[in-house]
């Protein structure tokens, strides 16, 4: 499936607001979170569907900024 890129910013546009409250929440960074969560650091049964849609919506923000570098709609 083939994103314009109209879709590309809402969906951008959304995870950040997601991340934000997440960040918000639990008083860390996005960055810092994906890097403990995806090591297996964070996984003591705590908050699990909590850590699973921040993981999420960290990892389609990460794509969606691929996508728009790619063409050409962001600086990479």
């Amino acid at each position: 499936m083939e994103f314009t890129v109209a879709d590309l910013l809402d969906d951008l546009i959304v995870a950040n607001e997601r991340l934000l409250k997440f960040e918000q929440q639990y008083q860390m960074s996005s960055t810092e979170f994906y890097a403990l969560y995806s090591s297996g650091l964070l996984d003591d049964g705590e908050n699990m569907e909590d850590k699973a849609q921040w993981s999420a919506f960290y990892e389609i923000l990460r794509e969606r900024r691929v996508e728009l570098e790619q063409m050409g709609v962001l600086e990479p």
